[in-house]
């Protein structure tokens, strides 16, 4: 079975390398992920070369690249390095996830290989800048979110149209990318609805990461109740405000993904935040794909540390703080 398994996954997945657009980049990733998951190095260190070959990647799949390659050949891979240097990964975030897998390094040549290839933004992001100053400024003082987040939708809308080019990562280099990507996730709903398909062709063109896009839709499923799906006519994501169903009364909705959990301490498990019963797995799935996820079934293969749970379970401990899966 677990061969079958494997071999559908290549077989879709591979079959799809021809697009050009990004829905094939992150379906490699999350099929290396799985493989990891099960101690198949050798293929998903595949897939990640796959990957990097018709696309360029992100910062956190180059980490998880050099830590399966070492896994499968003892060997530190400088090209995934170099890769991901050039597409925003951090030297200091390298040097991390060296010293936790005890992956041996030499500190000078990994710094002449940051100093060569490192990414540097080539527009001015004073835009991003600002926005960011307003949204940390409103949440640290816990006043004015509401204006601040309003404030912001409207500035987004007008750069999508003036300066697209501050939503492409390869222009603002990572760093920024990554605190646009902050503010996106932090919008509500019904202030970004018409920019959604803009940052989702972004997404397929991997100028933004998928992160922002997914985070704002089960945020504002679990935060303002909304109920998700996708329309057959327009293909487009439809948001039904209340039309969520709650849980842990006065406190959160269903989740409309399964993207969120909570770690309860007492019984040492991550408890996934239940997902809304009038939703088939079908569904789900399609809402899923349509945002660049894996099904939910190669989600909790992929992290089996992830407990489905009922309500009454996941509520016995309130309050608590959510935790967002990758």
């Amino acid at each position: 079975m677990k061969k079958n398994f494997c071999f559908i996954i290549i077989n879709f997945f591979l079959s799809n390398s021809y697009a050009q657009d990004y829905s094939a980049y992150y379906q490699h990733i999350d099929s290396a992920k799985y493989f990891k998951r099960i101690h198949n190095y050798k293929l998903s260190d595949s897939l990640y070369a796959l990957s990097f070959r018709d696309f360029r990647g992100f910062p956190d799949d180059y980490l998880n690249a050099v830590n399966v390659h070492y896994k499968f050949t003892h060997q530190l891979n400088k090209t995934y390095i170099t890769q991901g240097f050039e597409n925003g990964l951090l030297l200091r975030e390298l040097y991390d996830e060296l010293r936790t897998d005890s992956i041996s390094y030499s500190k000078r040549e990994l710094k002449k290989l940051h100093r060569k290839h490192r990414v540097r933004k080539s527009i001015n992001v004073y835009p991003i800048a600002r926005m960011l100053l307003r949204d940390a400024w409103a949440r640290m003082r816990s006043k004015n979110v509401e204006k601040a987040d309003s404030i912001n939708a409207l500035k987004m809308a007008k750069l999508l149209s003036t300066k697209p080019e501050l939503f492409n990562r390869h222009k603002t280099g990572y760093i920024w990318s990554s605190m646009l990507n902050i503010i996106i996730l932090h919008s509500q709903w019904k202030r970004t609805e018409s920019l959604f398909n803009s940052w989702k062709d972004m997404v397929k063109k991997g100028y933004l990461d998928r992160e922002p896009l997914y985070t704002l839709i089960d945020r504002n499923s679990l935060q303002y109740g909304y109920l998700f799906h996708i329309d057959s006519a327009s293909n487009k994501i439809i948001g039904e405000e209340n039309g969520n169903l709650p849980i842990c009364p006065h406190y959160i909705f269903h989740s409309n993904l399964g993207q969120f959990y909570y770690y309860r301490r007492t019984i040492n498990k991550n408890l996934l935040v239940p997902l809304n019963p009038t939703i088939s797995t079908m569904q789900l799935n399609k809402l899923r794909h349509y945002l660049f996820l894996p099904s939910i079934e190669l989600f909790l293969k992929t992290n089996p540390t992830l407990t489905i749970c009922t309500e009454e379970e996941f509520c016995s401990s309130l309050p608590f703080a959510l935790t967002q899966s990758k």
